[in-house]
């Protein structure tokens, strides 16, 4: 599989994991019960596997939290990667808030309609 498509895929996998475990009603409480996350390492072990390739996945639901990492920030200097690195994803932000958007439309949380003066205080727009 070419690098370009693996990027594609992990993107769409965060994005799926990230809001598959959404609950749809806001007002649920969480159960009592442990929930045990999926093999979200697994996952992304089995979608990528050149270990060259730096990755970091959080999910957080009401029932659990997961972090895992895996790969180097610097590879020709065999620097793993940790929970502190930043990643600089720079224009796939856009596709995030494109589908965040899209999401929070079909929940009825958002009128793609409305201008972003509904969302933003005077303080910020009226400048």
């Amino acid at each position: 599989m070419k690098l370009k498509n693996r990027w594609g895929l992990l993107i769409i996998l965060v994005l799926v994991l990230a809001f598959a475990s959404r609950g749809s009603d806001k007002n649920v409480v969480a159960s009592e019960a442990k929930v045990e996350p999926p093999d979200y390492q697994g996952i992304i072990d089995e979608v990528l596997d050149d270990e060259r390739i730096g990755v970091a996945l959080l999910v957080r639901t009401p029932e659990f939290e997961y972090f895992g990492i895996r790969g180097y920030v610097d590879w020709e200097n065999q620097v793993p990667l940790n929970k502190d690195h930043l990643f600089r994803i720079a224009s796939c932000t856009k596709t995030f808030v494109a589908t965040l958007a899209a999401i929070l439309h079909f929940e009825g949380e958002l009128d793609l309609d409305d201008t972003i003066t509904n969302y933003l205080p005077d303080s910020i727009t009226s400048h």
